[in-house]
């Protein structure tokens, strides 16, 4: 394996490796890598003509496989600024479960990603009733070099609805509640012919924005973009009734 600018790429090691020809490689969404060829052993035990192997290099230690990062859009550089994301602590992408289409989440070069998930509001404790994640909620842990850093954060949602009107929700696990991210905005950018939706916002450590509510270098953060719902439910008959038009003002927190 080669690294973005040509050279050998020492922390990719197959050991002593097979012994002939292989011929074929596809690397798996799930970072794992199906190899065809001639050989009939691998590290000395037998396969025959076909392996596939769980490759673990994390290059920059965010938690996810360099397979699953270089696999993204745009060669492995889903964010488009010019470096590979599995190159990059402070940038990660990933299939997203709840669309299977790439996500990205990025803070700034004074800060490391870790923990990265996304999951359905359906998981949480308490439902935002007035509100859908189509996107899902997504989590992430950033360690920054001082406390109480400010860091600009940036999601990128690859086939996203562009034309719908997202509120960047937060979901706070310690009270069970939600609110909305007021500074946020969202943005369509075009990335390998592709339009993407973006949500960035600042955030500093220690904030209210901070789950752990520390001024530790540690920000948590699960947060999504959110649709407000266009249907309430008439507690006496159960029955939905149309609202108004979600037009994104007067939405409260």
């Amino acid at each position: 394996r080669l690294n973005s600018d040509g050279s050998n790429d020492t922390s990719f090691d197959i050991g002593s490796g097979f012994d002939s020809q292989t011929r074929t490689i596809l690397t798996q969404p799930d970072g794992k890598m199906l190899i065809g060829g001639f050989f009939t052993t691998y590290q000395g035990a037998t396969h025959n003509r076909l392996i596939r192997l769980q490759i673990t290099t994390d290059r920059d230690a965010d938690g996810l496989l360099d397979t699953q990062e270089d696999s993204s859009p745009n060669s492995g550089d889903a964010n488009q600024d010019g470096t590979l994301d599995s190159l990059q602590n402070n940038v990660t992408s990933y299939i997203n479960p709840i669309t299977n289409q790439t996500t990205v989440l990025q803070v700034d070069s004074q800060c490391s990603l870790s923990n990265i998930s996304t999951k359905d509001m359906s998981t949480n404790t308490t439902q935002d009733t007035n509100y859908s994640y189509p996107l899902g909620l997504y989590d992430f842990t950033a360690s920054c070099t001082a406390p109480g850093h400010t860091t600009t954060f940036k999601a990128y949602y690859y086939s996203a609805d562009t034309t719908k009107n997202y509120s960047l929700r937060k979901y706070n696990p310690n009270t069970n509640t939600y609110t909305t991210i007021d500074n946020a905005t969202f943005t369509t950018e075009t990335i390998a012919n592709q339009s993407v939706l973006t949500a960035s916002y600042t955030i500093t450590d220690g904030s209210s924005l901070d789950t752990d509510g520390l001024v530790n270098g540690i920000i948590v953060d699960p947060a999504g973009p959110a649709l407000a719902s266009t249907t309430t439910t008439n507690s006496t008959n159960n029955t939905n009734t149309p609202t108004a038009p979600n037009t994104g003002v007067g939405l409260s927190s």
